[in-house]
């Protein structure tokens, strides 16, 4: 499974003329007030619906009221993984799923956010979203698939899925804990993985080893706070975490 997110975004949509594409648009309505035309089919937006326009398929939009929906344009691979894709239904819910709901608005968040790997951030997000999605939808997905590896695993309840929602979360735990020493144990037990197996799905997802990760989102925290705030250069280093003035300087 590949997926590569092109465009994102959070907005109030308006009305768009049928057309096609090559590459899958999804949409999550926000708030209701308009329609989306798939494949010749109009359907009433709905709040917590998902409507997916696969490649090469017409699609367009009808805005009504203030139609607000949140929208992921991507391209994706991979020979079984498009199968799965083009068999999930055009329309459905995710008012049961809160989970799925919370990856595609962690998707879009961190597509808008033009921070560092925040590309990479957001495909991960939308990946975990796809598979939590195809393994609800498609009633006859074999219980092994591939990881981005192309090894063979388990999806089930102890999985990489949930797994990897955890590790995507970690970063907001992260942030919120910079200014105190932060280990590689620890972050690992958060997740419920053993450190050598945990540096390896962390690398996966977010494309540095944890470590490394910290100390970017440190530096990210000191820059906006060397730019925007009043705070001396120690008082900075000190809320950031970093011990040692002259290593932060």
């Amino acid at each position: 499974m590949d997926i590569k997110v092109i465009w994102v975004a959070d907005h109030s949509s308006f009305t768009v003329q049928s057309h096609v594409h090559d590459f899958y648009q999804l949409a999550l309505v926000r708030k209701k007030g308009g329609y989306i035309i798939i494949d010749g089919v109009k359907y009433e937006v709905l709040p917590d619906q998902v409507y997916l326009m696969k490649k090469g398929v017409m699609h367009g939009m009808e805005r009504v009221d203030d139609m607000r929906l949140i929208e992921v344009k991507f391209i994706a691979s991979g020979e079984g993984f498009i199968k799965h894709l083009n068999a999930l239904p055009v329309v459905f819910s995710l008012e049961k799923y809160p989970l799925m709901k919370n990856m595609l608005i962690q998707t879009v968040k961190e597509g808008l956010s033009g921070k560092g790997y925040s590309n990479e951030t957001a495909s991960s997000a939308l990946k975990i979203f796809f598979a939590t999605a195809i393994r609800e939808f498609i009633k006859d997905l074999p219980p092994e698939s591939l990881d981005t590896q192309g090894n063979k695993v388990n999806y089930g309840k102890t999985g990489y899925v949930n797994n990897d929602i955890l590790i995507l979360n970690l970063k907001s735990y992260i942030e919120e804990n910079l200014h105190r020493e932060i280990t590689l144990q620890e972050l690992a037990d958060k997740v419920y993985f053993n450190p050598t197996y945990f540096i390896r799905r962390f690398k996966i997802l977010w494309g540095l080893a944890p470590m490394k990760f910290v100390n970017r989102v440190r530096i990210e925290k000191a820059k906006r706070l060397l730019i925007a705030s009043n705070l001396s250069v120690s008082q900075v280093a000190e809320k950031c975490g970093f011990k040692s003035l002259h290593y932060f300087s």
